[in-house]
């Protein structure tokens, strides 16, 4: 099983410029676009009735869906099904192969830089954990009791999940989190010279005022949290 984020577009040359500014590679692969860096997948569906979320493949989902009944409802799509996580994404479990990237070590990092996982913010945090169990995921570092956790699965796909309107700045549900330490600064200057909107400048998380992490959001909505850590 192996997982990427689906983001939708109404703009798919937009959607397309946004991406490759930020050093994302274009590919195609059967009919379905996608942006690609290492260790970094994004799907652009230009399909109005879509939703962003997070697409998992496995060649069978008897077993979760059996456990899940307790926790949502899902629905037939083509080729898998679908539900709403807490938090309100949506989760498309496909059935089959994931689409094949060659990512890794030969495949170039975007200028957004280290790419650590799927991030959801949601105010049932004890029932996320649960469902991510269910698909997988076993909690990393954090715990509930501390408001977030950080979960992974045996593909190395990354989900943190935070308590509802605990994090201090603007959340986009899901968003892709970036850590890059003290690079962050220089990174952040190149996303300037870019020409791409900031939607929210943080210094929170330092005593002087300096803009030391930000958000960014394609033209679809999704969110990406380029942070120092």
């Amino acid at each position: 099983m192996t997982g990427h984020v689906v983001t939708t577009t109404t703009n798919v040359e937009k959607s397309l410029s946004f991406y490759q500014k930020l050093g994302f590679s274009i590919e195609s692969i059967n009919q379905s676009t996608f942006a690609t860096a290492e260790n970094t997948i994004i799907q652009l569906v230009n399909t109005k009735s879509f939703r962003s979320g997070y697409k998992l493949y496995r060649k069978s989902w008897d077993q979760e869906l059996m456990a899940l009944d307790k926790y949502v409802v899902y629905i037939k799509i083509e080729n898998g099904f679908v539900f709403e996580f807490p938090g309100g994404i949506w989760i498309y479990l496909m059935i089959g192969d994931s689409p094949c990237f060659e990512l890794g070590s030969s495949h170039k990092l975007s200028v957004l830089g280290n790419d650590c996982g799927i991030s959801i913010e949601s105010i049932e945090i004890a029932k996320a954990i649960s469902i991510a169990e269910i698909l997988g995921f076993s909690i990393t570092s954090g715990s509930m009791d501390s408001g977030w956790v950080s979960m992974k699965d045996k593909e190395d796909n990354v989900l943190s999940i935070m308590n509802g309107l605990s994090c201090p700045h603007t959340f986009y549900n899901p968003s892709i989190s970036f850590f890059n330490g003290m690079k962050n600064i220089k990174i952040i200057e190149k996303i300037r010279s870019l020409d791409i909107d900031i939607a929210e400048e943080i210094t929170v998380f330092n005593n002087k005022g300096d803009v030391d992490n930000v958000i960014i959001k394609d033209p679809g909505g999704l969110g990406f949290f380029i942070f120092s850590d």
